[in-house]
């Protein structure tokens, strides 16, 4: 999916790069805008700032407690974790990078401490069997651990690392989320459904 998605970009700045010697202008602007969707890998993502991206999309998906002590990279918690990744969880896999994974992430590395420079990530966040706003159990566990990244997040900006979060997926204010829509704040989030 990366390669085609890699390829398809170059494709079409190549495009853009012969219409625009074509007319004898440079149509590819060095400040163009694009959001790198989906790169839950964290470690593609230095050489993707070192290229100038600053907009980012990772998708925390909610597993339970049980499933969490399974994968290498989490910390035993009673209220479950956060794994970056757009599809449901497999449990042949126990590497996912998480939300502390990217907290870390952030913490130590220098794009994140450039005055100039906003790096944006939305967060994409995907549930499994429940809703935010359903008074279950497994909601109260969810919203407990996006209190908690939120708490860590805004610990950062505080220090001075220049990022903001953009809230995403079942994260949004909607119909079904109202109790989700003075959360978080100052964050912003996408429209909801």
């Amino acid at each position: 999916m990366r390669i085609y998605v890699s390829m398809r970009i170059y494709v079409v700045f190549v495009a853009l790069s012969l219409v625009g010697c074509a007319f004898g202008k440079n149509v590819v602007s060095p400040t163009i805008s694009y959001q790198i969707h989906s790169y839950n890998d964290l470690q593609e993502w230095p050489q993707l700032l070192r290229k100038g991206a600053y907009y980012f999309k990772v998708d925390p998906h909610y597993a339970d407690a049980e499933f969490c002590a399974q994968q290498m990279r989490t910390y035993p918690d009673p209220r479950g974790c956060f794994l970056l990744t757009h599809d449901k969880p497999r449990s042949s896999w126990p590497y996912y990078n998480t939300t502390l994974d990217l907290l870390h992430f952030i913490a130590t590395h220098d794009f994140f401490q450039l005055p100039d420079r906003k790096i944006s990530i939305a967060l994409c966040f995907k549930v499994d069997g429940f809703k935010p706003c359903d008074g279950s159990s497994e909601a109260n566990k969810w919203e407990d651990l996006v209190d908690d990244f939120y708490a860590e997040a805004t610990a950062l900006v505080e220090k001075g690392y220049n990022f903001e979060i953009i809230l995403d997926g079942v994260a949004t204010p909607g119909p079904d989320e109202q109790c989700l829509k003075s959360k978080w704040r100052p964050w912003n989030s996408t429209p909801g459904p």
